[in-house]
C-alpha cells in the first residue's frame, strides 16, 4: 500500500492526505454486512451496515455493534485499530501495487462518482471495489448501464451491504471475472 485517502462524497476534499508506510499486502476481513458469508466460525452475525479493517483504520458504518463480537470470533482482534472519524457514509481509497482499491461504506455518492473521484485523488486506476454500493435504490436499466461502465475496469468487485439482490444478480452476470459474493467473514487481500 503506497497510501490511503479517507474521503467524504466525491465533491469533498480528502479528509486526510497523509501518506502511510508501504506494506506488502493488506487483508480485508468483512466484520459487518447484511449477510453472513462464512458458516464458520459459528455465531457470526450480520447487521445493516458494513465494516472492515483496512490497514490500521476500521472502516465502520455498522449500526448494531456486532463488529467487536465478529472480530473476536474470526480471530481478528481490533486492538490498536483507530475508529474512522467520518460519520455516516464514507469510502477509503488504498493505493496498491495492483492499482487502487476502493472500500465503500454505503456508496451514497454513487459508485461511478466515487471510483472517478478516487482515481482523481490518487492518480491511479481503481481495480478493486468492495463494500456497499447503494444500488438497492436503482432500477435494472441503471444497474446494467453501470455494469457496462465497470466491465473491463475491475479485477475484483465484492458487492456487499446495500447493493441489493437484483444488482448482485445483474453485476454477477455483467462482471463474471471480477464479481465476488461477499458477507461477514469474507477475506481478500489488496
Amino acid at each position: 500500500m503506497v497510501g490511503a485517502h479517507v474521503t467524504h462524497a466525491p465533491t469533498a476534499a480528502p479528509v486526510s492526505d497523509r501518506r502511510v508506510p508501504r506494506v506488502a499486502m493488506v487483508t480485508i476481513t468483512i466484520l459487518a454486512d447484511n449477510r453472513v458469508a462464512a458458516s464458520s466460525p459459528r455465531g457470526l452475525r450480520g447487521e445493516w451496515g458494513f465494516a472492515a479493517p483496512v490497514g490500521d483504520v476500521l472502516l465502520d458504518t455498522g449500526y448494531g455493534g456486532v463488529v467487536p463480537e465478529n472480530a473476536a470470533r474470526l480471530g481478528r482482534p481490533l486492538d490498536g485499530r483507530r475508529s474512522d472519524s467520518v460519520p455516516d457514509d464514507q469510502a477509503l481509497a488504498v493505493e496498491t501495487d495492483d492499482g487502487v482499491a476502493v472500500v465503500l461504506g454505503c456508496g451514497h455518492a454513487g459508485l461511478r462518482n466515487t471510483v472517478e473521484y478516487a482515481e482523481s485523488v490518487t492518480g491511479g486506476t481503481v481495480r478493486t471495489v468492495a463494500g456497499g454500493t447503494h444500488l438497492v435504490v436503482r432500477d435494472d436499466a441503471e444497474i446494467h448501464e453501470l455494469g457496462g461502465w465497470l466491465d473491463g475496469r475491475l479485477d475484483r468487485f465484492g458487492a456487499a451491504h446495500c447493493t441489493g439482490s437484483a444488482a448482485r444478480r445483474i453485476l454477477a452476470d455483467r462482471l463474471p471475472g471480477a464479481f465476488q459474493s461477499v458477507g461477514v467473514g469474507t477475506e481478500f487481500e489488496l
